[in-house]
């Protein structure tokens, strides 16, 4: 229990899990609306995904062209809901997005009768759909890319009349994301079996009435940057160290670094120790998101750092390991990296600014936000980042946040 005084904590407003908010609001929209959402998330992401499922509420027999902006779990959970509803649909996204796969989710759907086609590039964005109903049974899956395809599927599952057996094959990356979507069926009343690699989901009508969505673990991890490099302890409300959401192991992780996460009424205190890692070796693959707050962390901090496990940060909103590796060498931070790994080397003296340097995010939220970090170290205008209201995809209100914790302003807002 935190015994601290209370007077001296920031209390951070944080917005609630997009990733539970969105598949609460597939749920409510296959299950007619009968499932009543509280405290959804207020990102872009989630904002879209509720547009998009409401205009599909209105019957028409025009094509319905559905842009998914950059928005991967919104592309592939729609890609899922348009497959089983009748209708011609497309489904297209940013420039970015038409790089990210959908072919496994695509051949997964097929396989079940769905009637899917490419209308560019093979693999990609955009598709031609016509809906129709699916019956369910078995299906293979390759979820090695993303496991949005999984959960996508499993979404869909109870509404089909013969269920779902989904056999995952191929090396599965962010597997916590596939068993939150499996809490939020139980949570619904629907009995999922999930082993090591198999995943039934049986016809099922949701029985559930109200659900209040917490809030976001991901977007957290960028405040424990704050308490690390800021020193304020930090109180977040709406969370637990026993959440369903996979990246509540940063808590875990960042103690190791020096900031203790302690359990108190309704929520979370942050909270700097004497704790000081000489260095960090961590395998991501269940947790990919933290990656970019972590690598900065070790950056300012002049630690050595060994990150595996990154199979699926090339297919995120930007390659982020290739973007962390180009927007860091402007600092003189230097990173070595493959597909999946990269290396951190540890630096012997303070990082040096002798000119004013603009860190791009490349249009990626995680990147702006953990790049924030380096304005604690340069407060001033030496360092800013830009296209900074890119954080709207799932923290819009980021940068306010920030600047009332530590009166620090990006320059670029």
């Amino acid at each position: 229990m935190y015994t601290g005084d209370m007077h001296n904590v920031f209390r951070a407003n944080v917005p609630s899990s997009k990733s539970l908010s969105n598949r609460w609001l597939v749920l409510q929209h296959l299950s007619g609306g009968s499932i009543q959402l509280n405290n959804l998330s207020s990102a872009d992401d989630t904002q879209l995904l509720q547009t998009l499922l409401s205009s599909l509420s209105r019957p028409t027999h025009e094509v319905q062209t559905f842009h998914c902006d950059n928005a991967g779990t919104v592309a592939r959970f729609l890609t899922a809901v348009l497959s089983a509803t009748e209708g011609r649909y497309i489904v297209t996204g940013s420039d970015r997005m038409k790089q990210r796969p959908i072919a496994p989710l695509v051949n997964a759907l097929n396989s079940m009768g769905a009637s899917i086609t490419y209308i560019s590039q093979h693999g990609h964005f955009p598709i031609s759909i016509v809906g129709k109903p699916l019956q369910g049974g078995r299906v293979d899956i390759d979820a090695s890319q993303s496991s949005q395809f999984v959960s996508a599927l499993m979404l869909i599952a109870p509404f089909l009349p013969k269920g779902l057996t989904i056999n995952i094959i191929g090396t599965m990356v962010s597997e916590p994301y596939i068993s939150m979507t499996a809490h939020v069926l139980r949570q619904a009343g629907i009995a999922v079996h999930y082993t090591t690699n198999i995943i039934h989901v049986p016809n099922a009508t949701p029985m559930c009435g109200g659900v209040r969505v917490e809030s976001d673990w991901s977007s957290v991890a960028y405040l424990y940057n704050w308490v690390l490099l800021g020193g304020r302890p930090l109180y977040v409300a709406g969370l637990s160290l026993g959440s369903s959401q996979g990246d509540r192991v940063v808590a875990d992780i960042y103690r190791c670094m020096g900031v203790d996460t302690t359990p108190v009424d309704n929520g979370i205190m942050l909270q700097r120790s004497a704790v000081c890692a000489s260095s960090l070796a961590y395998n991501f693959v269940g947790c990919p998101d933290l990656v970019p707050a972590l690598v900065v962390a070790c950056a300012t901090m002049g630690i050595e750092g060994k990150f595996e496990g990154l199979d699926a940060l090339p297919y995120k909103e930007t390659n982020r390991i290739k973007v962390l590796a180009l927007e860091l060498d402007k600092l003189n931070i230097k990173i070595s990296y493959g597909y999946n790994s990269l290396y951190l080397w540890p630096r012997t003296g303070a990082i040096a600014v002798d000119k004013p340097i603009c860190l791009s995010p490349h249009a990626d939220h995680r990147m702006a936000m953990a790049f924030s970090a380096f304005l604690f170290l340069f407060p001033s205008a030496d360092i800013a980042i830009s296209n900074p209201l890119c954080v709207a995809k799932s923290f819009p209100n980021y940068w306010h946040e920030l600047e009332l914790y530590s009166g620090i302003h990006n320059g670029n807002i």
